[in-house]
């Protein structure tokens, strides 16, 4: 199982891109951010 966390600052591409990802057989979007900054601090 491939886990991934996305950052991105468009939340409309972020979400349609998770719901894509989850959707692939061995594929897994664990979390979101909107900015490099918030990512560090998850």
């Amino acid at each position: 199982m491939i886990k991934l966390h996305i950052t991105d600052d468009q939340e409309l591409y972020l979400e349609g891109l998770t719901l894509l990802l989850n959707k692939q057989d061995g594929m897994s979007v664990t979390g979101t951010s909107l900015s490099g900054l918030s990512l560090l601090e998850t």
